[in-house]
């Protein structure tokens, strides 16, 4: 990703959340460490975000181990990112303890499903309809709010 689709990508995203980590590791409870590209602060808890980048029709499903980006010349072949959402879903909770958490695999523009779309897989259109722009005012649980600041301190001590 460019540095351009990464800023254009973090300023799309910001206006879905109260507040937002980016690009960062946290541990993931079985002697290793998963990146974790966003977690988004939302009144009803916690979010972790990857982009699928590319372009072209996607072949997926929930339960294929490898997804296929069929483009204009080729054919790429990678590992199921919604297996990888999981793990890092599961260091988010580690981390979090009882917040609710969600998680997305949204789709570049470019990406097109041309069957079935998977539950978690959606396009940034379809994410703003999942997650529509908190108040800016929103109240967020205590518990939440507790479990943002130990991910705060994670994302910054990981990053720097």
């Amino acid at each position: 990703m460019s540095a351009f689709q990464a800023w254009r990508w973090r300023r799309r995203v910001h206006h879905l959340a109260l507040d937002i980590c980016t690009d960062f590791v946290l541990p993931d409870g079985v002697e290793g460490f998963v990146h974790i590209e966003q977690v988004l602060l939302r009144p009803e808890g916690l979010c972790v975000l990857d982009l699928l980048e590319g372009a072209g029709r996607l072949i997926a499903g929930e339960r294929l181990l490898e997804w296929s980006l069929v483009g204009k010349h080729r054919r790429f072949m990678f590992p199921n990112p919604l297996l990888l959402l999981e793990h890092k879903l599961t260091a988010v909770h580690l981390l979090a303890g009882q917040v609710p958490i969600g998680g997305y695999v949204v789709l570049a523009d470019g990406l097109v499903v041309p069957r079935a779309q998977p539950e978690r897989v959606v396009s940034f259109t379809e994410l703003r309809h999942q997650l529509p722009r908190p108040s800016s005012a929103a109240a967020v649980a205590p518990a939440t709010a507790e479990a943002w600041a130990r991910i705060k301190v994670a994302a910054n001590r990981s990053s720097g």
